[in-house]
């Protein structure tokens, strides 16, 4: 017994020595105005070391595709749209979420150029990228997809985004699908029985909506 609580003590003293090594290495990363850093890694074991440097490069990554996206931005903001439209298509080929989003909306609406032109209006290709989006679960992908479909007359397509999103807590979808059951009824061509289970989704959905 006497052995086991020894090792114990020892495996939680160790645990606590690597923690206060590990800190210490993050504030001193912290506090350098440069990348140009190294560990001092002759007191961690293998295993804390790739840890930590996994740790890193996934943060130095994560910071590079946010300056990326806020570079497009700006680039939008002084009117290089193409500029921006081709930054952001090479991050979203790299898998970057944030950037078909973005490219969804933009060809959604299209941008205006110096001149007050609109350009890069593109349905299809908005379409494309919210679908990628939406399969990824954003859902104000999914909200601008259905109206999308919806623009274009597909109502059965928008309609199950909708009950899709509806159903992840998209209330702005929630408001849609409503709104196209409401017309389903209006249409005066359903039976007793299909307008009462329409009424009946409409009442559902309103509950969910008042328990989010």
């Amino acid at each position: 017994m006497s052995n086991n609580l020894d090792l114990i003590k020892r495996i939680r003293d160790e645990n606590r020595r690597l923690s206060s090594l590990i800190d210490k290495e993050f504030i001193e990363i912290l506090n350098k105005d440069d990348s140009d850093f190294t560990f001092k890694t002759h007191d961690l074991n293998t295993s804390f070391i790739r840890k930590i440097k996994k740790t890193i490069k996934s943060l130095s990554f994560k910071q590079e595709e946010s300056n990326s996206i806020y570079y497009a931005i700006n680039l939008i903001h002084k009117k290089k749209n193409r500029e921006a439209v081709q930054l952001l298509m090479k991050l979203s080929q790299e898998g970057l979420l944030d950037a078909s989003l973005r490219l969804g909306k933009i060809f959604f609406t299209g941008l205006r150029n110096r001149i007050g032109e609109l350009e890069f209006k593109n349905p299809r290709a908005s379409a494309k990228h919210l679908q990628t989006c939406f399969d990824k679960g954003v859902g104000e992908a999914g909200y601008l997809l259905g109206v999308l479909f919806l623009k274009f007359g597909k109502a059965k397509n928008a309609k199950k985004i909708f009950y899709t999103n509806h159903k992840n807590g998209c209330v702005r979808s929630s408001a849609e699908l409503i709104i196209l059951l409401q017309c389903e009824i209006a249409e005066k061509t359903l039976t007793p029985k299909e307008e009462a289970i329409i009424r009946q989704q409409i009442a559902n959905i309103k509950a969910d909506i008042s328990y989010k």
